[in-house]
């Protein structure tokens, strides 16, 4: 029996650079992909469903989806939703101030929304973070930050199974993040993060309680609005105050003793405690500390 063989380099590099071509061609497209700004962008269903369980289930099961060939994503940000299948096709995925994918690089085409069926992942969406989401909408229209960009990345890659993308977006948050903690985007982002992210998903949230842990004194002088987020998120507020109890480190105590450091001293024969120093009759002596054995 032969053995399978891994790709090569090259022969990979051949199947991205395929895949990237697609992207940019509607050649055998058999899917769309509607936002909730109206916007059709053409996919490939065996791309979506070989990476997203989500688009699978929807694109064989008995769903509308399945038989219209069209996807409505009108629960979702349309620049998430671009940067999304940007990176189906690239495995990665560039941020546009305007909330949108360069418009060379995707293909769309302008339609009114009918009333076809919407695909509804099972997935933890409260009230909390519908709300947000709606709030999130408005932002479209307007220029969107590199951090928010990045946060409603991680969110859609949570929602559609993604975790190679959820783990891009979490990388490039990080790197900017970095730079940016003193700049009103990052407790704009942080309240995203709490608003889109469950509890249990400690990707971003541990990235933003980090910075906010090593920059806190700065942010608390100089923020008002990070000091108005700590009073209204609890939940953020309790894992800033976590981490820093993980990080607090007890001043170790022990025994010490002490010699004066002039070898002419008539005290420099012996170490000596605090009571010993009335043996040094130096004027201007140097007191060795070190630790007890």
């Amino acid at each position: 029996m032969d053995s399978v063989q891994s790709p090569s380099s090259t022969q990979f590099k051949t199947l991205q650079a395929g895949l990237q071509g697609f992207f940019d061609s509607t050649q055998y497209s058999d899917l769309k992909i509607r936002c909730s700004d109206g916007r059709e962008i053409k996919a490939h269903r065996v791309v979506l469903s070989s990476q997203s369980p989500v688009f699978a289930a929807a694109c064989r099961g008995p769903f509308r989806e399945a038989s219209s060939g069209v996807i409505d994503l009108d629960d979702d940000v349309p620049y998430a939703v671009h940067a999304m299948l940007h990176w189906f096709y690239h495995f990665d995925y560039d941020y546009d101030s305007k909330g949108r994918e360069t418009p060379a690089s995707i293909h769309v085409e302008a339609t009114a929304p009918n009333d076809k069926g919407k695909l509804q992942p099972d997935q933890h969406i409260d009230k909390k973070q519908k709300a947000d989401h709606q709030a999130g909408k408005t932002q479209v229209e307007s220029d969107v930050s590199p951090l928010v960009f990045h946060v409603r990345t991680y969110a859609i890659a949570d929602k559609y199974d993604l975790p190679g993308l959820k783990e891009l977006a979490c990388s490039k948050f990080a790197g900017v993040a970095a730079k940016a903690w003193n700049s009103p985007s990052f407790t704009l982002a942080i309240r995203s993060i709490y608003a889109t992210t469950p509890s249990t998903d400690r990707g971003l949230r541990d990235v933003v309680i980090k910075i906010a842990h090593v920059h806190m004194t700065a942010l608390l002088q100089d923020c008002g609005e990070f000091v108005a987020l700590l009073k209204e998120n609890a939940e953020f507020a309790a894992d800033l105050v976590a981490l820093m109890a993980r990080m607090y480190q007890p001043l170790e105590t022990f025994p010490i003793m002490a010699r004066c450091g002039n070898v002419l001293c008539e005290a420099d024969r012996s170490a000596w405690n605090d009571q010993g120093a009335l043996k040094c009759k130096c004027r201007n002596p140097t007191f060795i500390i070190t630790k007890a054995r």
